[in-house]
């Protein structure tokens, strides 16, 4: 009989083992996933801002940064000249993420042409004042994270209608 309980009890401990370290694994795996959605979160807001603050630094002159609509999408148009002749660059968001598209002034596109950049649910780029552009971004959970950055230059064009 002590064989019995003996067996029994070794028999149990071992189960106690095994279906804790099931719940522990469960439990890590839950936390896994979290925090993953947390990195992947973050690294949404922080590529969109960086990339935009990257793109206004680079191209922050003179009437070079605008907001203007493309095909009912509000869109941050950025200007530049390249060996005499005149580009811009549009970043917007269309088909569930934030687009660029760079093209010549007389260019003829659609929203569809322009570059995949990162997943969103939105993104409206506005002027607060004369030197303050401001950009809405919704991710993909659909937060909003507002953004401002200041632009070191007198002149900014906005309300521009482009076709």
């Amino acid at each position: 009989m002590t064989k019995k309980i003996d067996t029994v009890f070794v028999l149990a401990l071992i189960t106690l083992f095994a279906a804790t370290s099931f719940v522990l694994v469960l439990i890590g795996a839950k936390q896994y996933r979290h925090i993953t959605n947390i990195m992947n979160h973050n690294y949404e807001v922080r590529t969109t801002s960086s990339y935009i603050a990257e793109k206004v630094r680079q191209n922050d002159e003179d009437t070079s940064i605008s907001i203007t609509r493309l095909e009912g999408v509000d869109a941050l148009c950025i200007h530049s000249f390249e060996e005499g002749v005149s580009f811009m660059t549009y970043i917007y968001y269309y088909d569930n993420s934030l687009r660029e598209l760079t093209v010549t002034a007389t260019s003829v596109f659609d929203l569809s042409s322009g570059q995949e950049i990162i997943p969103a649910c939105g993104f409206v780029p506005s002027m607060s004042g004369s030197s303050l552009l401001r950009t809405d971004i919704t991710d993909t959970n659909g937060n909003m994270h507002t953004f401002y950055f200041h632009l070191h230059t007198n002149q900014v064009l906005t309300g521009k209608e482009a076709s």
